[in-house]
């Protein structure tokens, strides 16, 4: 008998769709790359539909566009599997962090998404580097924001240390800069290195 949800628990972090495949029933199937352990790899991710728009809805634009296109196919009442072509559209979900598991031993590339949660921009902060180096940087979803946001937040930081070498203190510096919140002050940091 095979083994069945192997509770590898991996997570991702990035994730480049190339296709969703769905019929009328709750599983939706989603051929992507990702990173997984430090490789990019192509693999199949099985989740419900109610994990998948919530996956849409937590990625800003893009995701409308795919709900969009979703609902279209929908809409034709056709009871054939639905696909929908992605890898022209090149976009990578950077905003969500979904944790997985193999479906079963013998097949090492498909896996089940066992939760599904967003990344607070600190985290995806930290992966930015991460993700222009596996993924081409005009893949990213909602890079220019993001990029836009972190640049006026390495900024605050800048204009902390410049305050710093004025002599003016750690905390007055800090609140002068906008950088009294501790999660903030760790954003600015990571923005500015």
């Amino acid at each position: 008998m095979t083994n069945t949800f192997i509770p590898q628990k991996e997570e991702i972090q990035a994730l480049h769709i190339t296709q969703v495949i769905f019929d009328d029933s709750d599983l939706v199937s989603l051929k992507a790359e990702s990173r997984i352990a430090g490789h990019i790899r192509s693999l199949d991710l099985l989740l419900s539909f109610q994990q998948f728009n919530n996956m849409l809805r937590f990625t800003g634009r893009a995701g409308e566009e795919i709900q969009l296109e979703i609902s279209d196919k929908l809409n034709t009442n056709d009871k054939n599997l639905y696909v929908i072509d992605l890898a022209k559209k090149s976009v990578v979900f950077t905003t969500v962090k979904l944790s997985i598991s193999l479906l079963t031993e013998e097949d090492n590339h498909t896996y089940v998404v066992d939760d599904l949660q967003p990344l607070s921009f600190l985290q995806q902060a930290k992966n930015l580097k991460n993700n222009i180096r596996d993924f081409d940087m005009g893949k990213l979803e909602n890079n220019r924001l993001l990029k836009n946001e972190l640049l006026r937040i390495a900024k605050m930081y800048r204009y902390y240390k410049g305050l710093l070498t004025l002599n003016i203190n750690d905390t007055e510096a800090r609140k002068h800069a906008g950088l009294e919140n501790d999660k903030l002050f760790q954003l600015a940091f990571m923005a500015s290195s």
